[in-house]
């Protein structure tokens, strides 16, 4: 939100977008909620949030996107980034990984060269992608989780496309939205009861005061907003 750092080599300059108009248009991208291994109180809570958005004026409509579809060339993308950071760790002896670490860290150093590539190549469709999509729309709605409860020591959560690594879920519509470089909120959905939902929203590069204006409006609206969890003392949990 400073606008770009002269000596940070990853900081790009982005012009400033127009206003948003007095009805923003809300892109729902179809290929990519569609392939989620959403939770039924997920897509739920999802389906009511577009209703409340709708109803407070915004445009809500259908946004054809297959290119924003994880997971593409994710993994090797991050590995690349993981790699970097652990090869020289991984080689002193004085720094012990655990062994379940240790196992997917020497995954990601099997990344080489030709496989990096790709994924920059991929990365860059994508980013091309999602400038396209938000000419069409002022913003992009998704759930920010596909699943919103994962059990501690359990790999799998079951969803409505059956049992799937928790980690899928979990970061179906986040991971994605890191390497297209925009900007994107997480709002906490304020109805409901039991664990609390989420949307996200994504805007074109340098519109982070748009978002901030956005959330704070559903806030007072009562659309979003901070729910204490829930009371288990009477259950003993």
């Amino acid at each position: 939100m400073a606008g770009p750092d002269p000596t940070d080599p990853w900081s790009p300059a982005h012009a400033a977008p127009p206003p948003l108009p007095d009805h923003p248009r809300i892109g729902v991208p179809a290929q990519w909620i569609s392939s989620a291994p959403l939770t039924a109180d997920v897509r739920t809570a999802f389906l009511r949030a577009l209703g409340d958005l709708s109803d407070r004026g915004f445009e809500v409509v259908d946004l054809h996107a297959p290119t924003l579809e994880p997971w593409g060339a994710l993994n090797d993308l991050m590995g690349a980034q993981v790699a970097r950071v652990h090869r020289a760790w991984m080689a002193d002896p004085t720094k012990a990984y655990g062994p379940e670490v240790e196992e997917r860290l020497r995954l990601v150093l099997d990344v080489d060269a030709d496989r990096l590539v790709d994924a920059l190549q991929w990365q860059s469709s994508l980013i091309a992608a999602t400038s396209r999509a938000l000419t069409d729309v002022d913003l992009i709605a998704t759930p920010a989780v596909a699943a919103n409860r994962k059990v501690i020591g359990e790999p799998l959560l079951e969803t409505e496309s059956g049992d799937t690594p928790y980690r899928a879920a979990l970061a179906w519509f986040s991971a994605l939205v890191n390497h297209m470089r925009a900007p994107a909120v997480a709002l906490p959905l304020a109805h409901g009861t039991g664990l609390p939902h989420s949307l996200q929203l994504i805007a074109p590069w340098g519109a982070e005061q748009h978002l901030l204006d956005i959330a704070e409006g559903l806030e007072a609206a009562g659309v979003v907003g901070f729910r204490p969890p829930p009371d288990r003392s009477a259950s003993g949990s």
